[in-house]
């Protein structure tokens, strides 16, 4: 058996979780999200998961003004903070001015979550609760099976409501966060 010892100090304080854990989860590279107190952790994806978050996160960095970063999933959308909740999307669009070095802690632009057999629950619930209730304008769910890609925004009454679908090679036309153009596949 082998012992993994935690570094003393975490490199990020939550409230409620030991900074022991907090440090191993670092020091063993896991992708781990805080959900309103309770640590997440995340599989590793699988390869039609990552095909998708790189082509999509690459169509939507060439299309970007330069005003506005697309960030992958290690980046932390902090919901919650000072009280340490994160969540991990696997594409982050957001204005320069509010991605920090270490995460951003106002509402991003966009947010997209492409589903997995260990996550469809939530990715599809729980996280489409937690961008709704904190104001991300626009959620995307893919799903790579399919693949289709589901375009839900913000309504006058604060919910989402599916503006888009496509699936295959259809072209997805939007206008928010910007005037974007893409295809799920070549």
């Amino acid at each position: 058996m082998t012992v993994v010892e935690a570094d003393p100090a975490p490199t990020l304080e939550v409230p409620g979780i030991p900074g022991e854990v907090i440090a191993l989860l670092d020091r063993l590279g896991m992708r781990y999200e805080v959900v309103d107190g309770l640590v997440v952790v995340m599989p590793s994806a699988r390869k039609p998961h990552e095909r998708l978050v790189v082509r999509l996160g690459g169509q939507l960095e060439a299309q970007a003004p330069p005003e506005l970063e697309v960030l992958g999933s290690n980046y932390n959308y902090y919901y919650a903070w000072p009280r340490g909740s994160f969540l991990n999307p696997d594409v982050i669009v957001a204005r320069g001015e509010d991605a920090d070095d270490d995460g951003i802690r106002v509402p991003p632009l966009l947010v997209v979550e492409v589903r997995s057999p260990s996550s469809e629950r939530h990715d599809g619930i729980t996280k489409r609760d937690i961008y709704q209730r904190s104001g991300v304008p626009s959620y995307w769910l893919v799903d790579p099976d399919e693949p289709s890609l589901t375009v839900l925004e913000l309504d006058e009454g604060g919910r989402y409501a599916e503006t888009a679908r496509v699936s295959g090679a259809e072209v997805l036309r939007v206008e928010r966060p910007f005037p974007v153009e893409l295809r799920l596949t070549r």
